[in-house]
This record gives structure tokens, C-alpha cells and sequence, in this order.
């Protein structure tokens, strides 16, 4: 909930220099009877590096160095080397909220504590004064919401007011633009690091505007020394649900004049049927936006053997999705291509797979996943296979799972440790697996570990066969082991870790509406704010890395401590935007009521983790907008 007068923002440091790095180690080892070799091999190499400058207040971020550009349904993503110019209101603006949500306003006659509810889950208490508010900032599921603001002013009168807002995360609000500009020379990445080609151009540029509160149209273009495409996109909001569609058109040496259309539909929640999502697909003869992009390889069939020999004529996709609740899901999917072989220029018969997939939980702690599929391949065969794994969690965050697959006959159980959650975690599994490999049934003992530490990434993998086997068949025994690091520079400072991407918000309400100050304590300095009703501090790549403390004290107007409370923000690969911190008031109105125990935290999107180091009580709130990143215990 946003309040009229203008947020004040602290943009503290607004430069990165930043790469990461990979450490890698293979071991394979071959036997035969009576023979085995053993091939080891350690390699180093970059996967980026680059300066990022960012604007928080326009917002806007500019790249130098290596680049991974952004991408559409059919407009492929780009790496190149150069300098790219985008908006950022996502990263740098996180008390923003650029999305449409339908949005309600309402008045306030006197000083009032708002209560938020959003479908029958309370989000958050604010302290407002007198006047117009609009509501934004609040974690909305897609379709329609139910909003109640429960009011109580100054005088104790209270109502009750219902807003219904329809959630659209994807879609920009009115007004809202969306941009990027990209520059340089392409580049591929492989495991040895990255290769430039200088000799390869590479321009690029995209925009996405919100026409209307529920209607986003964007363009986007890519062009190469040799080949070109553009797309054209839409977004609609209205109808019972959204509509999405997209067409490409490209052209040059290297690929044929082509045109490719996507179309997509995702209906809002029905209370008497489930949600439904729909998507089609057609790539015209000659679509080909992977080689648009790249120049090298040419994407064929899946059944096919030689990745060089094949073009693909037409595709045509479609799929719908059902899901009957957060628990159960349905999916049923086709697809048919045609292709031709360049050698002898000869056409195929077209190629089709049709599949269906479910998964369900069967209690609180199992879930089951089952899928099938039947298709026709080459000369007229056809393939059915099924796959089916069961998975049961127990003990928190321990899990045990079977999978089976019969196109292989492969068989996978496995105990572990389930996936990392918040820094200085780990996950791991071990088990067994058996397959028929080289024509007989193999059965090998199999591992895998990750640690994510606050120095980097380190995972391994390890496979051992069992057994030789009688006939003398070659078997492997391999072993894949990786650390990965980012390394940056930003504030006077190298860091270590995995670098957030994005800027960190503390948006607050000040219990005395004059006079209240927030200071916030980060690595040694303080920067306080003194603001009228609701706080802001804005925080853009100052935290970059992992595990970050921010100290918050609220004081009165005689300098007097009000709360306190010592939190840690814990950002995944990109950074969450929405972290709001609002204290209670006791029943008098009296800041001297206030203690750090009333304190709600509240965390908004998918992206952040977030935990409380030091709470005086249990009384820590994450809304439903953010159940998949569990707070610390």
C-alpha cells in the first residue's frame, strides 16, 4: 500500500565489477576384461565477466563485458560480448511495483491502522494518515483477489472494505515501459570458458509497454552479420483469464525466410472448475531461431542420430494444463514435425508424440509423478514409454525417491537430503541405479552432493558400476567434481559469492508520524531517514553477496530507542524486491508501547530468502505470495 507523498530514496553505491569462475575435474575410467584406462582431466575456465553500472533513480542499468541478452517465447537469448542499456525497475526499484494489479483506491477521513487481508490470509498492518491511497505491494495470486482492508481510526470507529483485484504478474501496469539495447560481438560459451568472434556482429533491442490496465504489446529485434529476426508480442487481461500470442519473422544467409507463431491462454481460478492453461505453437519451413543467433548447429529431431543431416520443415506444438489444486496437476501435450534430409533431399514422413503427464501428493509427505507418451518415429516405429517416480519426504527436509523409466529399463532409488533452501546449506543423494547399457542390465552405485556456501558452489557427482559384466563389455566408472565462484568488486570492497543482480528495499511504517527516525546500521555506518508516516530505504547493489546484516532501530523524537530488530537478507541468484517492515502500535497509540516482539516481516516474492536473527518472539509473518522460500529456523 502506497501513500501519496513522494518515498524517499538512499541509493547507497550503484557499481559492480563482477565474473565467475569454474573449477572442474572429470575421471573417467573404461574396462574392458583384462584392460582399463583411466582418463583424468582438470580444467579452469571464465564464464563472465563484467562491469555493471546502474541508475536506481531512472531506473536503468548499464553492461559492459559479457552479455546474456533477454529472450520471448521464439526470439532466442543472445551471449555477446559489447555493452547493453536496459531498464531495471524490477532490480533497482523493488518498492515499486510494475505490474498491473487491477488497482482500487480508497480514502482515509482520519489517522488509521489498516489491516490487509488477501483471500482469507492476513499480509500486513500499516499506520496510515488522512487521505487517498492506492493499493500496490501486495502478493497477489494470478486471477482474481480478494482484498479486505480492515480499518480502525483514531476514534476506534471500524469498517471493513472489499476490493476484488485481478493479479497479473507478468503484465506491465499502464504506462510502464520495458527496454533493452544491445551492442558487441557474439560469443559462445563451452566448457572450456567462452570464444569470441570478432568478425560476428551482433545488434539487438526490445520494448514492452502497458497500454492499459490489462493489455502489454512488445517488439523485439536481433540482427547478426548474416541473418535477422523480428518478433511481435501481446499480452491481454480480460475474458476470464490471459491471452498471450507471438509471431516472428526471419530472414537471411543462413537460414530460410520463416515465420513462426506461439499462442498461450491461462485461465484465472474458477472456484466449480480447475485452471486451465493452453499453448500452440507453428514454426514455419525454415524457422530456425537457434541458428539465427549462434551460425553453428542446426536443431533436428530428437530421434535422430547425426545433428548436421536433418532440417527441420515445420513444427506444430499444443498442450493443456489443468491443475485441480496446488496439489494435483494434469498436462496433455502433442507434437508433430516434418524434416528433411540434406544429403539426399529427400522428405520425411511426419514425425508425432502425443503424452500425458499427472502428478498428485498422496498425503502431506508423498508425491507421485507418472508420465506416458506414444510417438512414431522413423521408418513408421513406434515408441511408447512411460515414466514414473515416487518421492516421500520425512524428517524435515529428508527425502527418499524411486524412479523408473522404461525406454531404458532404468531403474533409480536414491536417500538424500533435500534441496538447498538458504546459504551455507547442502543436499545430497546416494543410491543405486540400473540400466541396460551396451545390450545387458547394469547395475551401478550412484551419488550426488552440493554444498552452497558463502564462498561459492560445490558439486559432485559419481557413478561406479557394480559389476563388469560376463561378456566383457565396456563399462565406466566416472566422477564429475565442480566448484564455481563469483568474484566482485563493489563499495570499496572484493567479495566472494554468488552476486545478487539487484538492489535490496526496507520499506517501514514510523510509529510517530512526525518525528520517528529509522537507522539502519550496515557494515559499521549508519544511514538513517527521518520520514512522515511511511519509510523507505533503498539499498542498490550494496549487497551484492550473501549473508548481509542490517541492524533497524526506530527512535522518538528525543532519540529514544522504540524497537529493534537485527535482520539478514539472504538473496538468491537475483534479488528479491519487496521486503516490508512495518511495527505495531500498542492500543493506546503510544510510541513508548512499541517493542521489537510486534515486529512483522514480511517477504513478497519467490526470489527472496529472508531471515530474522535475533526476534524476540515467533511472530514472523511470510504471506502466501512467498510459500515456497521458508524463512530460517
Amino acid at each position: 500500500m502506497v501513500a501519496e507523498p513522494a518515498l524517499r530514496f538512499g541509493s547507497l553505491g550503484n557499481m559492480v565489477l563482477e565474473g565467475r569462475f569454474v573449477l572442474r575435474h572429470n575421471r573417467d575410467q573404461s574396462e574392458t576384461v583384462g584392460h582399463a584406462e583411466v582418463r583424468t582431466e582438470t580444467t579452469t575456465y571464465r564464464d563472465y565477466t563484467r562491469l555493471v553500472v546502474d541508475f536506481p533513480d531512472k531506473p536503468m542499468r548499464i553492461q559492459f563485458g559479457d552479455i546474456f541478452s533477454r529472450s520471448t517465447a521464439l526470439q532466442r537469448p543472445a551471449s555477446y560480448a559489447g555493452v547493453s542499456i536496459s531498464s531495471a525497475a524490477y532490480e533497482l526499484q523493488p518498492m515499486q511495483n510494475a505490474f498491473g494489479t487491477g488497482a482500487q483506491t480508497f480514502s482515509l477521513s482520519r489517522d488509521s491502522t489498516v489491516d490487509i487481508e488477501v483471500n482469507g490470509v492476513h499480509q500486513s498492518r500499516l499506520f496510515l494518515e488522512a487521505g487517498y491511497y492506492d493499493i500496490r505491494d501486495i502478493p497477489l495470486k494470478f486471477g482474481a483477489n480478494d482484498v479486505d482492508l480492515i480499518i480502525r481510526d483514531t476514534t476506534g470507529w471500524k469498517q471493513k472494505l472489499n476490493l476484488s483485484v485481478f493479479g497479473a504478474p507478468q503484465l506491465l501496469a499502464r504506462g510502464e515501459l520495458a527496454y533493452e539495447i544491445g551492442l558487441g560481438a557474439q560469443s559462445v560459451r563451452n566448457v572450456e570458458g567462452i570464444d569470441y568472434f570478432s568478425n560476428r556482429p551482433i545488434g539487438l533491442g526490445s520494448l514492452s509497454a502497458g497500454i492499459t490496465s490489462n493489455i502489454q504489446i512488445g517488439a523485439s529485434l536481433l540482427a547478426t552479420h548474416a541473418n535477422q529476426s523480428v518478433s511481435l508480442d501481446g499480452r491481454f487481461i480480460g475474458w476470464n483469464g490471459e491471452y498471450a500470442g507471438e509471431v516472428l519473422y526471419q530472414s537471411g544467409k543462413n537460414v530460410a525466410e520463416a515465420v513462426a507463431l506461439k499462442a498461450n491462454y491461462r485461465s484465472s481460478y474458477v472456484a466449480s472448475f480447475p485452471p486451465v492453461r493452453l499453448s500452440a505453437a507453428y514454426y514455419g519451413p525454415g524457422y530456425d531461431a537457434y541458428e539465427a543467433v549462434t551460425e553453428f548447429s542446426r536443431p533436428v529431431s530428437r530421434s535422430l542420430t547425426n545433428p548436421f543431416r536433418f532440417e527441420r520443415l515445420w513444427q506444430l506444438d499444443g498442450s493443456i494444463t489443468m491443475d485441480y489444486s496446488q496439489d494435483y496437476s494434469l498436462d496433455l501435450g502433442f507434437d508433430v514435425m516434418k524434416y528433411r534430409d540434406t544429403d539426399t533431399l529427400t522428405l520425411s514422413e511426419p514425425e508425432w508424440t502425443a503424452y500425458a503427464s499427472a502428478y498428485g501428493s498422496l498425503d502431506n509427505s508423498t508425491l507421485l509423478s507418472v508420465s506416458l507418451s506414444i510417438g512414431r518415429f522413423e521408418a513408421d516405429q513406434l515408441d511408447v514409454g512411460a515414466f514414473i517416480s515416487l518421492t516421500r519426504r520425512f524428517g524435515g527436509n529428508k527425502t527418499a525417491s524411486l524412479k523408473h523409466n522404461t525406454r531404458n529399463n532404468r531403474t533409480r532409488a536414491t536417500l538424500g537430503r533435500s534441496a538447498i533452501r538458504y546459504t551455507n546449506d547442502w543436499a545430497g543423494n546416494i543410491g543405486f541405479e540400473q540400466a541396460r547399457e551396451f545390450g545387458e542390465q547394469e547395475t551401478a552405485l550412484v551419488a550426488d552432493f552440493e554444498l552452497d556456501s558463502n564462498w561459492g558452489t560445490f558439486y559432485a557427482d559419481v557413478s561406479a558400476p557394480s559389476s563388469l559384466g560376463p561378456s566383457g563389455s565396456v563399462k565406466q566408472r566416472y566422477s564429475i567434481a565442480e566448484f564455481s565462484t563469483s568474484v566482485g568488486y563493489a563499495g570499496g570492497r572484493v567479495a566472494l559469492g554468488s552476486p545478487s543482480g539487484g538492489a535490496f528495499a526496507i520499506i517501514g511504517a514510523a510509529e510517530d508520524l512526525e518525528h520517528t527516525a529509522i537507522v539502519t546500521d550496515y557494515d559499521g555506518e549508519d544511514y538513517s531517514s527521518r520520514s512522515k508516516g511511511r519509510h523507505v530505504q533503498h539499498y542498490s547493489h550494496l549487497l551484492p553477496y550473501r549473508n548481509e546484516t542490517l541492524k533497524m532501530t526506530a527512535r522518538g523524537p528525543e532519540g529514544e530507542e522504540i524497537c529493534e530488530a537485527e535482520l539478514a537478507f539472504v538473496p538468491a541468484y537475483k534479488s528479491g524486491r519487496n521486503i516490508l517492515v512495518t511495527t505495531d502500535m500498542s492500543d493506546s497509540g503510544s510510541p513508548e508501547g512499541v517493542t521489537a516482539d510486534t515486529i512483522l516481516v514480511h517477504c513478497q516474492t519467490l526470489d527472496t530468502r529472508f531471515r530474522t536473527l535475533n526476534p524476540s518472539s515467533e511472530e514472523t509473518d511470510i504471506p502466501e505470495g512467498a510459500a515456497r522460500k521458508e524463512p530460517v529456523q
